[in-house]
């Protein structure tokens, strides 16, 4: 987080584990859901959000045994100087390559509503100099950006969904679960799914600016808690309108359910727009924390002075990859293998790290 002299409130960790969670993604992620899980998907979703929630318990239990240190000093004190430096990497790689994700999903959305003809090389490069520019500056400013942003955010989502409650079914959640709806075949890709959940590594390069230290692991267990319920909310609301067979052939299924609430009223007789202008402000959230944390490790890792020629220099590696993903196959390739690279960094490392941890402290207390 540079040096910044900024400590983080319970609240304000709440809220950026949102901000980094709560993407565009999940407007693509009923359908997704519906293709792999079928109908029992709604059900089978938060039992899978269990394991995220420990997960992030257990990342945010490593915070209060090293509360000085992010993932880059500790992770060298437990493994050592080479191993600890390739685990840092890839913490900081998974920041690094969310970021083209997200680029695609904003010129999808902005193509889809916004600017129709606007080439995507104009609005990804736009896009990217706001976020180097952000990145660059102070981050107390954008946390508190963060803050307005995803509550706006989810209200809105929220509103949407609540909205569309007029036209649920509730036959369209049955069956409960059926083997024979269960599509397992796909998972790989549709694996993107996962990123829904992972918000919370960032915990790995905060702990030195928590402001109170035992009250992480609660908080991040309340913020992964919500991600899951916001998660299932969505999934229930989309299932309940269209039907689970509707809602697997939809490829924005949260777009769809905004047009399908639209009011007569005339400021809300686009609600579809209104859900997406506010979407893009998830988008940048997003994109935001994913960028600045992706800095900050770096800065750490080579011991920079100053992380703002990184920011800048950065900005033409990431519209170089967000170049590659020109299709809808290269597309889920990518958040194949960075769904693959998110539990990684989300559950691997951490309980890993912890187990170190733990082993390396009891062998010290034999020995003395």
């Amino acid at each position: 987080m540079g040096k910044t002299t900024m400590f983080l409130s319970s609240r304000q960790i709440i809220l950026l584990i949102l901000g980094l969670s709560i993407s565009g993604g999940i407007l693509l992620f009923p359908g997704r859901i519906a293709r792999v899980f079928g109908t029992g998907g709604w059900v089978l979703v938060p039992a899978a959000g269990l394991l995220f929630i420990f997960a992030a318990w257990i990342t945010a239990r490593l915070g209060q045994l090293f509360p000085g240190e992010t993932v880059v000093e500790f992770s060298r004190r437990l493994l050592g100087r080479p191993l600890g430096f390739l685990v840092s990497l890839v913490v900081v790689l998974f920041f690094l390559l969310y970021i083209p994700v997200e680029i695609r999903i904003l010129q999808e959305l902005v193509n889809i509503s916004i600017l129709r003809q606007a080439p995507s090389w104009f609005v990804s490069a736009t896009f990217l100099l706001v976020l180097a520019y952000a990145t660059a500056a102070e981050f107390e400013t954008l946390a508190m950006v963060n803050e307005i942003l995803i509550e706006i955010t989810i209200f809105v989502g929220l509103l949407v969904a609540l909205l569309g409650w007029r036209f649920f079914d509730p036959s369209h959640l049955l069956p409960v679960f059926s083997a024979e709806e269960l599509n397992l075949a796909m998972f790989w890709e549709e694996a993107g799914m996962i990123l829904n959940f992972i918000g919370y590594p960032l915990l790995l390069l905060i702990f030195p600016f928590v402001r109170r230290p035992k009250e992480l692991p609660r908080a991040a267990v309340f913020a992964v808690t919500l991600v899951v319920l916001i998660n299932v909310f969505f999934i229930v609301t989309t299932f309940g309108v269209f039907g689970r067979n509707e809602v697997a052939e939809q490829a924005w299924p949260g777009l769809e359910l905004a047009k399908a609430v639209n009011f007569e009223v005339v400021i809300l007789e686009r609600l579809d727009m209104i859900l997406i202008v506010s979407w893009l402000g998830a988008i940048f959230t997003t994109c935001f924390l994913a960028y600045h944390f992706a800095v900050a490790g770096l800065s750490r890792l080579f011991n920079l002075r100053s992380h703002s020629p990184l920011a800048w220099g950065l900005a033409p590696v990431i519209y170089y990859l967000s170049t590659i993903l020109t299709n809808y196959f290269a597309w889920n390739q990518w958040l194949s293998y960075l769904s693959a690279l998110a539990v990684i960094v989300g559950v691997v490392i951490p309980l890993f790290l912890l187990f170190v941890a733990g082993l390396s402290r009891w062998l010290l207390g034999s020995s003395g």
